[in-house]
């Protein structure tokens, strides 16, 4: 295989990673029929249910965000819109992301940048892959956001995470009503003064979902479809998806196991002193530079999950080194976008911050 140097510059963002005959996964939805004869009643209901939210922003979304989001998104808002007792307070929620051009925090012909829009309501061990939706207003930094493995992807999967302790994600559901549910009952579980609100929201949601055929179960099949494709478990704990050709050619893996690693990261957190520190380092170097080969050989997952999980353990002196690794291993895989998101996020990636700061604009 003839080798290339991951230090050249992309002639264009997928140059290299066609050289390598890798295609980015990703496609269009099939739609069936018009048909509705052998669907049960709830999928009658949602198929002749029109959200007014959708017809106005999706394709306001499609060219500001550049994604098209799936009807749980907008099914959602119109959901917390409909009553008091269906508002998203009731559970100590509150909307960011692009939620907020629904609620008008973003106006929807505002100037800032896609990379700018993706910035807003992001906390510290938000991956690219993650658009951040909601958020607690207990400061505990819970939040849940979409994740999606390629930019051109379609949202489907949920996941939160606790910004205060640690960067573990939890797959939450493949649709917004599953994950707030989940969130719900385990609130209930623990939150006497607010039983009753708490109670009668759940009540509405779980209504509302049955009626437009929305699954509230933690796990589903797009979910255990997604388990089967990952070719990583990282620290984040959901893994990474990442694109091989027919032959294997995408990624390798790491010399060490997750178990190791962690423990390399913690000598480098833990260091009494800058030799220990030092001598951590060196070791983190020898990675890196296996790193490099692979990429030589457009093995380019290597170093795409030696990024993630640095940017998961989450030790600020490990920036300099993710900015190193990460957004160049999304650019061989032609994430472009994600790359841009990550070298904003690390010019300014703060502990215990959540991003929710545009308003109006």
């Amino acid at each position: 295989m003839q080798k290339r140097n991951a230090n050249v510059p992309l002639k264009n963002g997928n140059s290299i990673l066609n050289d390598c005959n890798i295609k980015n996964k990703g496609g269009k939805r099939k739609i069936g029929n018009n048909s509705h004869n052998s669907l049960p009643d709830d999928k009658v209901r949602k198929l002749n249910f029109e959200n007014r939210f959708k017809h106005e922003f999706s394709e306001n979304f499609l060219a500001k965000w550049g994604v098209k989001f799936s009807d749980d998104f907008y099914d959602f808002y119109y959901f917390t819109q409909q009553n008091p007792e269906s508002d998203i307070d009731a559970v100590g929620l509150a909307f960011t992301g692009p939620y907020d051009v629904l609620t008008g925090k973003i106006k929807k012909e505002t100037e800032l940048t896609k990379v700018e829009l993706y910035m807003h309501g992001r906390f510290y061990y938000d991956l690219p892959e993650i658009i951040t939706l909601l958020y607690s207003k207990d400061d505990d930094g819970f939040h849940i956001g979409y994740f999606r493995d390629a930019p051109d992807d379609v949202p489907q999967i949920l996941v939160s995470n606790h910004s205060k302790k640690n960067g573990d994600l939890s797959i939450c559901g493949d649709n917004i009503f599953a994950a707030v549910y989940g969130y719900s009952k385990k609130l209930l579980s623990k939150e006497t003064r607010l039983t009753k609100s708490i109670n009668l929201f759940i009540k509405h949601l779980e209504l509302f979902a049955k009626d437009h055929g929305y699954s509230l179960a933690a796990t589903s099949q797009k979910i255990k479809e997604r388990n089967k494709k990952v070719k990583a478990i990282c620290l984040n704990k959901i893994g990474l998806v990442i694109p091989v050709d027919k032959n294997g050619v995408g990624y390798r893996e790491l010399p060490c196991s997750e178990k190791e690693l962690k423990k390399l990261l913690q000598k480098i957190t833990n260091a009494e002193n800058d030799d220990l520190k030092n001598e951590a380092f060196d070791e983190l170097q020898e990675i890196i530079t296996l790193v490099q080969f692979a990429n030589d050989e457009c093995d380019y997952g290597m170093g795409y999950e030696l990024g993630v999980n640095l940017f998961s353990h989450g030790d600020e002196s490990l920036n300099r080194i993710i900015l190193h690794l990460l957004p160049l291993a999304y650019r061989l895989m032609g994430y472009e976008l994600y790359s841009d998101i990550l070298e904003k996020h690390l010019i300014d990636r703060k502990k215990d911050v959540s991003r929710s700061i545009i308003t109006n604009v």
